[in-house]
Order: C-alpha cells, then structure tokens, then sequence
C-alpha cells in the first residue's frame, strides 16, 4: 500500500518556486497492466517521469528540484501535471536532453495506447475462444473424438500486426540517441527501443549486457527478439 506522512517542500532551480509534495512513507509499485515499452496502467505510484511545469513556465523534473522543509498539512501548491496531448508539442520547442529524454519516453508510451486497444480486444476475442475450445465438455467430447481442437500446450499466442508511423520511428531514433549520450543507459529500454524498430541484430547485442538479468522482463524480451516480434507486450510480473 502507498502512504504518506506530510509534504516535503521543494523548490526549482529555475525561479526558486516552492511547491508541496507527499513524502512518502510506503511505496507499492503494482499496477494493473504491465507492458514492454514501460506503461504502467492504473500504476499506484506515478510513471510519468517527474515531468511538471513551473509557474515561471518553465518545465522541470521532480528530480531536479531541492528539498527546502516539510509542512503536516499542505499549504504550498502542488506541481503542475503534463498531459500527454502537450507532448508532441513541447517537442517543437527548446528542451534540455534531461527533460526531452522523458518528453520522448512518454511519447512513445502515449503513441502506442492506440495499439494497446487493439491488443486488449484481439486478446479477450481470443482468450474467449480458447475458453469455449477448452470448457468441461468441451474437453470431453474432444476425448470421445466428437470435437476436433488443438490441446491447450499447442495454442499459439498471438497479437495484433504492429505497423509503427514516421512519427513513431523517429520519436524512438531520437530517444535512443539521448539515451546513449547519457551517463546512465537502461539497457531493458534499450533493447526494447530497438526491437520495436525492428532492429532485431542491435537488440540481441543490447541483451548481452544483461546477461545477468533474470526478471520476468528481461526474459521475456529475450524471447521476443528471438521471435523476431516488434510489438510491444502486456505481461505479468
């Protein structure tokens, strides 16, 4: 469960502006999906990057700011929200590589929610045939040889096609330069960026550098890139 005993206050380092938020004293990161390119839906903690606007109009990221005290009960006010159809418009304008890099992260997150759509309703028409091949009596009538239907260890996981835009390429062309100019490199969302480019020999050189890495995710972009698939995967964790 996520909780929290009173606000820190901190400050930008663009005007100095005070703003108030929680301090937090438990963390729960579940969520009720998780997906390759690192959406979180219905998250119980923020995933938006730290990304807010100042007052001074400035953008900023959490991270940056500095604690200056702490108050009970708010009375500073809280960071301004980016919504992500501001995105591809602060694109257009003069970004640091800090700030840019989570604009375009989140860009490409919010640029494939349409095919998550497509992924959620191709998954339950499909989960929902598997069920109606797969019930009691079906099961029964397959074994006096009245039903004919593949065994459920046959059945082949499927998605819907991904065709990635212009815009979808580039975004992602750009977000991979930004991250290897960084002094830290995510190497799970470097694969991934790569594999939904379909840049499958790069993201197979990319897996070696976790080679020590066995969480459910990078596994499960190890068999993907070994698939040869692009899209982009919800899973369990």
């Amino acid at each position: 469960m996520t909780s929290y005993s009173g606000f820190n206050l901190v400050a930008t380092k663009c005007c100095g502006a005070v703003y108030s938020t929680p301090r937090y004293s438990s963390i729960n990161m579940s969520a009720s999906e998780y997906w390759t390119d690192g959406a979180r839906v219905h998250s119980l903690m923020p995933t938006d990057g730290g990304l807010r606007r100042c007052k001074c109009g400035t953008l900023y990221l959490m991270k940056s700011t500095f604690n200056v005290g702490f108050e009970e009960e708010r009375t500073a006010p809280n960071p301004q929200f980016v919504n992500d159809s501001e995105l591809e418009g602060l694109l257009k304008t003069d970004l640091s590589p800090e700030v840019e890099t989570v604009v375009r992260r989140r860009y490409w997150r919010f640029l494939n929610e349409p095919y998550r759509d497509l992924y959620r309703a191709h998954r339950e028409i499909e989960d929902l045939k598997f069920q109606r091949r797969n019930g009691f009596f079906n099961k029964i009538l397959k074994k006096i040889g009245l039903l004919r239907g593949e065994p459920a260890n046959g059945e082949k996981f499927t998605v819907p096609d991904f065709v990635p835009s212009q815009d979808f390429c580039n975004n992602l062309e750009c977000l991979l330069a930004l991250i290897g100019a960084s002094e830290s490199h995510d190497h799970l969302e470097i694969t991934e960026i790569l594999r939904e480019l379909s840049r499958f020999e790069e993201a197979e050189k990319a897996l070696v550098m976790l080679a020590d890495d066995v969480s459910t995710t990078a596994n499960l972009l190890r068999q993907l890139v070994g698939e040869r698939a692009s899209a982009p995967y919800r899973y369990r964790m």
